[in-house]
């Protein structure tokens, strides 16, 4: 999916994959080379921005925590896929961050990243 969005791609990009947190620098590796715009990791307070793809990191939920910041949760504790994008949503819903799509991916391990 990363694969066909061009380098300057006119949004941010946030990726929420259940990932184990000591794979998920790997994992972000490895989309930078199957991607035009820079991976990395997402820290807290990161603002999402333009042209970049931000991955989630923890076995926290990553969302925003303000309009423009990210950031970790473990609330809902009862998610069991985690991070979750459904927590993401949620949170991010009632942050009035502005615009939002989401779009379900399973293409991870031995198959493509596009």
């Amino acid at each position: 999916m990363l694969g066909g969005l061009p380098k300057d791609f006119p949004a941010a990009v946030v990726v929420i994959q259940h990932v184990d947190e000591h794979m998920a620098v790997g994992m972000a590796q490895w989309l930078a080379q199957h991607s035009a715009m820079p991976v990395r990791v997402a820290a807290e307070g990161d603002r999402p921005t333009l042209g970049t793809v931000l991955l989630a990191a923890t076995s926290d939920h990553l969302v925003l925590k303000t309009p423009d910041r990210l950031g970790y949760t473990p609330e809902p504790r009862d998610y069991v896929y985690r991070p979750s994008v459904d927590a993401f949503s949620r949170a991010s819903a009632g942050c009035g961050g502005g615009d939002m799509v989401g779009r379900p991916s399973d293409r991870y391990g031995g198959r493509t990243a596009r």
